[in-house]
């Protein structure tokens, strides 16, 4: 497994308190998602914690990147994140994209497989809850048969392996029962602004490439 990042852990970042790690096999995003949120990009600062941010900034593909960036150990961590909308709720299907330790790339083991991470987002202007898939209600959607959601269960993560289809229907009828919004984080976006004086959309912890 290559996720590196688990929604309760990352670099010491995005924590969430007494979770279990929920991963899924298939994406939520089906590449014709329209979840465009011109909001997004920029840095975003715990309320909680100030050491506790991220950056997001978008490609030029559409999507977005989500880069942890730790100076103490100097490792940075790249995620592509594609939003879906569902009955007008905002989502996140992130993957892990790349890593760098130093200023090099680092491509992990041979033979990794890639896991998604789904997250519910309510964003605006300038704040930003993220909520993460709750293992316990989905056990509990299972059992019941309200939104089957096939997954595996081992210690410390929980991995789904519903197809794309199952997961956007039950976010879409279940969302309300299926995320830990009482745990969800609470994120300000940073007022730092480039040189021309607006806000910094850009992500600097990620090492440009070298001078050909």
């Amino acid at each position: 497994m290559r996720a590196l990042l688990a929604p309760c852990f990352a670099l010491g970042f995005l924590t969430l308190s007494g979770c279990t790690a929920v991963y899924t096999v298939h994406p939520l995003a089906t590449g014709e998602d329209n979840g465009d949120a011109p909001e997004l990009p920029g840095t975003w600062i715990s309320s909680k914690d100030k050491d506790d941010k991220f950056c997001i900034q978008k490609d030029d593909h559409g999507s977005y990147s989500l880069v942890l960036s730790d100076p103490d150990s100097k490792a940075v961590e790249v995620y592509n994140v594609d939003l879906v909308r569902l009955d007008n709720q905002l989502y996140g299907d992130m993957v892990y994209h790349k890593a760098y330790f130093n200023g090099k790339d680092y491509d992990g083991p041979a033979g990794s497989v890639d896991f998604h991470v789904i997250s519910k987002l309510e964003l605006s202007q300038t704040d930003m809850s993220i909520s993460i898939l709750d293992s316990e209600a989905i056990k509990d959607a299972n059992k019941t048969g309200y939104a089957p959601l096939d997954f595996i269960d081992t210690d410390g993560a929980m991995l789904l392996t519903s197809s794309t289809e199952d997961l956007r229907w039950s976010l879409l009828h279940y969302s309300d029962r299926l995320f830990a919004d009482s745990d969800s984080e609470h994120y300000v976006k940073s007022t730092e602004t480039g040189e021309d004086g607006l806000p910094l959309t850009t992500c600097s912890a990620i090492p440009s490439p070298p001078t050909p």
